[in-house]
C-alpha cells in the first residue's frame, strides 16, 4: 500500500493569479505592487537633496555670522587668529634653525654640493600677513640675500671652503635683528 498524498486543490475564495503568457514591464508590475506604496511613501517624505543643501548652507552662514559682534567688530577669538603670522610652507629641503614667530620672521638652513664641495645655504621667510618693508628689503639685500619667488625664501648661499654653518649663523643674528627692530611695532 502507497501513501501517496494527492495536492491539495486551492480555496475557491481566494483569487490567484497566474502568471500570463504576455510580457509586462516592470513598472506595469511595481503598479500591482505594495512596494510600489511603500516607495512613492518614502519619496513624499524625503525631502529634496537640493532644499537640504540649501538649509545647511543657511545654518552655516548663521554659525559664521554668530562670530562677528553685532556692531561688525571681530570677536575676541578672530583678532587673536588675525593677530597670528601666516607662513607659507618651506621647501622640503630646507630645515628650520630659528624663528621670531610673533614678528613673523624664520631661518631655515640648507645644504648643497657645488664643485665637489658643500655649501651652506641660509634662508629667511616672512609671514604672508607681515611681510618685509622697503627699509627690510634693502637690508637683506646688502647682506647678500636674494628673494627666490618659487621657495618663498630670502635666501643666500655660502662661499666655497666656509665652514657650512657660518652662513647660517650669520643669517640668524640678521633675523634677530630684523625681529628686534619689528618688535613695538604692532604688526
Amino acid at each position: 500500500m502507497s501513501s501517496k498524498k494527492k495536492p491539495k486543490k486551492p480555496a475557491t475564495s481566494a483569487a490567484i493569479e497566474l502568471p500570463t503568457a504576455e510580457p509586462q514591464t516592470v513598472a506595469a508590475v511595481l503598479e500591482k505592487s505594495p512596494i510600489a506604496a511603500i516607495i512613492a511613501e518614502h519619496e513624499a517624505k524625503a525631502p529634496e537633496p537640493q532644499a537640504e543643501a540649501v538649509a545647511a548652507f543657511q545654518r552655516q552662514r548663521e554659525r559664521e555670522q554668530a562670530v562677528t559682534e553685532p556692531t561688525g567688530k571681530l570677536s575676541h577669538a578672530d583678532r587673536i587668529l588675525a593677530e597670528r603670522p601666516a607662513f607659507r610652507q618651506a621647501p622640503e629641503e630646507y630645515s628650520r634653525v630659528a624663528s621670531h614667530e610673533r614678528e613673523g620672521i624664520r631661518v631655515f638652513k640648507n645644504t648643497i654640493i657645488r664643485g665637489g664641495q658643500k655649501i651652506g645655504v641660509a634662508g629667511i621667510q616672512f609671514a604672508e600677513n607681515r611681510q618685509p618693508t622697503r627699509e627690510e628689503k634693502d637690508f637683506l639685500l646688502d647682506e647678500g640675500f636674494r628673494y627666490k619667488i618659487e621657495e618663498n625664501l630670502w635666501k643666500r648661499e655660502g662661499r666655497p671652503g666656509e665652514p657650512l654653518g657660518d652662513n647660517t649663523i650669520d643669517a640668524v643674528r640678521k633675523a634677530a635683528e630684523l625681529a628686534r627692530d619689528r618688535e613695538g611695532l604692532g604688526r
